[in-house]
């Protein structure tokens, strides 16, 4: 394992527990408001539980999210700058949010204070567990000895190769963001209409299909699995506060021939953009 540097990422990335605590990882928690109170969101959900907020989400809630603050940044990047380590940063997608050019700021200022060191921003493209996917595979990479200069250039070359799926239950929070109209809203919850949403290659949300009902769904991003993935050894499985639907989904994965499926619960961040019940599906392609 290369020690020589530093990857961080940030708590969007809703990684597993496991390897959030990895101690060669730093992730950035980031905040969410919700009721008049403030909390992080941590990987382990130390502040407020999935079930809670999601919980509060059903009950009517209505949280805001945050991006991180350069004093945020500061203290997640300095002490492996000052232990003698480059840092190499891989980003919530520039597409869904503006945290990454606060990021930037906070580099040009550290390099500056430490210039015998690396100081690198990845725009990953990616969010929630495609995020988290991504994450955990560069963390493989290094550990297997990737120098710090070949995981930037594997990051770079493979980020727009993480395929995201995802389908929700509750299209009011989509309508709240704007991604579709309160009549659209309205009547395709009534018909049961679910939308099959992507990652375009500026890491923007899509709506890339729409089927009626949540099997369909499912058997719609598993074809779409089964027609571009080109590793089925490991798929990425998400959800908000979902966990039988995940392990549904994560069985026809398994049915459709991944070997490997890891399932991690969505978080507050995310979460508040597309409400409970939502599942996602990630996994490699050749590209989106």
């Amino acid at each position: 394992m290369d020690n020589t540097y530093q990857i961080i990422t940030d708590a969007t990335a809703d990684l597993d527990p496991q390897t959030a605590a990895a101690p060669e990882l730093k992730v950035i928690p980031m905040p969410v408001t919700m009721e008049g109170r403030t909390f992080h969101h941590y990987c382990d959900f130390r502040e407020v539980s999935a079930k809670d907020f999601y919980d509060q989400l059903r009950g009517g809630a209505m949280p805001q999210t945050a991006q991180i603050n350069i004093l945020t940044y500061l203290r997640a990047f300095i002490p492996a700058l000052k232990a003698g380590k480059d840092v190499v940063y891989l980003c919530f997608s520039s597409g869904l949010s503006g945290t990454i050019q606060s990021a930037h700021m906070v580099m040009a200022v550290l390099r500056e204070k430490f210039p015998q060191r690396k100081i690198v921003c990845i725009d990953t493209l990616a969010a929630s567990i495609g995020q988290g996917f991504f994450v955990r595979q560069a963390l493989q990479r290094q550990r297997l000895g990737d120098s710090f200069q070949q995981l930037c250039d594997w990051a770079e070359e493979r980020k727009l190769q993480v395929a995201h799926w995802f389908t929700v239950e509750d299209l009011n929070h989509l309508h709240r963001g704007g991604r579709l109209s309160r009549t659209a809203a309205v009547a395709g919850t009534m018909l049961q209409i679910k939308p099959i949403l992507t990652l375009d290659r500026e890491g923007h949300l899509q709506v890339a299909g729409k089927v009626r009902g949540t099997v369909k769904a499912y058997q719609s991003m598993i074809s779409r699995m089964k027609d571009t993935c080109t590793d089925f050894s490991c798929a990425y499985i998400g959800h908000c506060d979902a966990p039988e639907s995940a392990e549904k989904l994560a069985q026809m994965a398994r049915d459709a021939g991944i070997q490997t499926t890891l399932i991690a619960p969505i978080g507050p961040v995310i979460g508040s953009h597309v409400g409970a019940g939502m599942t996602a599906l990630v996994y490699w392609n050749s590209g989106r």
